[in-house]
């Protein structure tokens, strides 16, 4: 029974043992659940402590300081410059739930009976989560690349600057080149080490190739001071100075292979077929056409206006042999002038025109017209006298009739204009036109373009075959197809007011018939009008016009070789009814009844 109780531990004892441990127990236990949920004391993501704080916490606390504490504050240094990094131009992202994770599990790690052991650690010297951030290689290139844009430069070689007058040198300037492939490494790292000192930027300084070109001026001045000389057949000689040679060309330095500059002169193509083309239009000459009055009785001419060569420069053919010339350093070169022989030669006969025969004939009348009306019709025939229109060419009155102006002589008279008479300059001049046509369409000549007066005037007989114009816009044409020359020669009859408009040529082996006129769309003339003229006198009354029936007037031309028709044509005219017109003197009574 002794030997019993001497081997049992005295409760006191027992008590001593278990009531500490107990307690361990117990505080171990109530750490663990004041922290069940939360992240362990002594524990930090990058600089910010987050012991204590649930994840959500942790996670709100990172995120509000993620830009001002816990990203690095980056900077490049360029030479003297600092520039800070934007962490988004570089990609910069924190792994916000990772950290969070990692964070919390400290502490939790292993086996129950061994994370007590961590809980100390974490009291006694705490633990911190590393950043880890990542970043985008393709955003930091591209930072890099802007970087490269805006602080480095090109080299800028040393340079002959010529003016019109002199040449200077530029002595060009060192080039900035950034290393990218470094630069981007160095970013890189600094961000993987969480760096927050400056990161320098690797540059190189590249230095022009070209040496100094002050020795290079004088023969550079040689190669522009000298003029160019155009040497154009039959004009005269022209010169390219120094001021025109700089334009059109520009002298530049090139380093040879033993790494000496040489002079190279370059020419601008476009700038010298322009400065051609100018001189081109300086000299430009167009062939002028003789004007030839022919008397068949002696059937021989007299010259009106002499025949006259033209003359041009032909920029393509040109073009080669001035940059040629240019290119092998000649002084000047010759270049060719093409002659344009008129039309119409003055030293030629009637009969190597062809001039011989009396081809078509028109005739109007114009007694009782006023002297002013006389004197325009006869001064526009006149203007016609001599007009020589080659085979194959249009006679047209804008080209070869006088403008009628004021300035060229012409007087007031009456002019149809617009649905009334009225006074205007160049009255008669329609007649001319009229009797023009009436020789071409009996000719049986292709009539191109031809107008009818707005209402039949009774100085052009039957209608149909007048023509009216009004230049530049209203114009007569037709075509001389006989094969030959055709000369227009006008007859003014002022005595008995009859004008006639003659072409000869070389008659055509054709015949034309002209049909009776066909008319239709008869329409009778309205009141006559009358119009105050202060010239008269008082109860003085004057008729200029007399009523005319509007109507559609067709003509038909038939032009035969032989029993071929060649031709058949016929003209369409379209006149409006016209009141009888009269003039009066200030204050005579105007018949009544008879409209106003």
């Amino acid at each position: 029974m002794k030997q019993q109780c001497h081997n049992t531990l005295p409760l006191t004892m027992i008590m001593w043992i278990f009531l500490p441990l107990l307690s361990l127990l117990l505080l171990l236990y109530g750490f663990q659940q004041h922290y069940q949920g939360r992240i362990f004391p002594g524990v930090k993501i990058g600089d910010l402590p987050v012991g204590g704080l649930t994840e959500r916490e942790a996670r709100s606390l990172l995120q509000s300081n993620n830009a001002a504490t816990v990203m690095p504050s980056l900077l490049v240094r360029i030479g003297d410059t600092l520039l800070p990094i934007a962490m988004n131009e570089v990609g910069y992202h924190l792994p916000v739930e990772r950290l969070i994770r990692q964070a919390y599990s400290l502490g939790r790690e292993g086996k129950p009976w061994q994370q007590p052991q961590q809980w100390i650690e974490l009291l006694r010297d705490g633990k911190t989560v590393p950043l880890s951030p990542s970043f985008s290689t393709g955003a930091i290139a591209l930072f890099v690349e802007r970087l490269a844009q805006r602080y480095g430069r090109p080299v800028e070689e040393p340079l002959l600057i010529h003016s019109a007058t002199n040449v200077i040198t530029y002595p060009g300037q060192a080039g900035i080149k950034l290393d990218r492939e470094a630069t981007t490494s160095a970013i890189k790292k600094a961000l993987q080490a969480n760096q927050r000192g400056p990161v320098p930027v690797t540059v190189h300084i590249l230095q022009p190739q070209m040496p100094d070109l002050s020795k290079m001026v004088p023969a550079a001045k040689n190669r522009l001071t000298h003029p160019f000389f155009l040497h154009l057949k039959g004009v005269g000689n022209f010169a390219w100075d120094s001021a025109m040679l700089t334009a059109v060309s520009h002298v530049e330095t090139r380093l040879g292979p033993n790494g000496q500059p040489s002079l190279h002169q370059t020419w601008n193509e476009k700038a010298i077929r322009d400065a051609l083309q100018r001189l081109a239009t300086s000299i430009a000459l167009p062939a002028r056409d003789a004007r030839l009055d022919y008397n068949p009785a002696e059937n021989s001419f007299t010259v009106i206006q002499p025949s006259q060569e033209g003359r041009k420069l032909d920029i393509d053919r040109i073009l080669p042999l001035v940059l040629d010339a240019l290119q092998q350093g000649r002084n000047g070169v010759t270049l060719p002038v093409e002659q344009i022989a008129p039309f119409v030669d003055m030293h030629k006969t009637p009969a190597e025109l062809g001039i011989v025969d009396l081809v078509g004939r028109g005739t109007t009348y114009f007694a009782g017209s006023s002297p002013t009306r006389v004197y325009n019709l006869a001064k526009e025939a006149e203007s016609l006298r001599g007009t020589v229109i080659p085979p194959d060419g249009v006679f047209s009155f804008t080209k070869y009739g006088e403008p009628v102006t004021a300035a060229n002589g012409y007087e007031d008279s009456l002019i149809i204009w617009g649905d009334r008479t009225a006074v205007g300059i160049g009255g008669g001049v329609c007649q001319v036109s009229t009797t023009v046509f009436r020789a071409a369409f009996f000719a049986g000549l292709p009539i191109l373009e031809r107008h009818n007066h707005g209402y039949i005037v009774s100085w052009y007989g039957k209608p149909g075959f007048d023509a009216t114009i009004y230049l530049p816009y209203v114009d007569l044409k037709f075509k001389n197809n006989t094969g030959h020359f055709l000369l227009l020669q006008p007859v003014v009859d002022t005595k008995r007011g009859i004008l006639t408009i003659n072409l000869y040529g070389t008659k055509p082996n054709w015949t034309v018939t002209v049909a009776k006129p066909v008319i239709s769309n008869v329409k009778p003339p309205p009141s006559p009008r009358y119009q105050e003229d202060k010239t008269l006198p008082k109860g003085r009354l004057r008729q200029v016009e007399w009523p005319q029936k509007g109507m559609t007037v067709q003509v038909r031309r038939i032009v035969r070789h032989g029993d071929q028709v060649i031709d058949d044509t016929t003209i369409v005219s379209v006149y409006q009814p016209w009141a009888a017109m009269y003039l009066y003197g200030p204050g005579t009574k105007i018949p009544e009844k008879n409209g106003g």
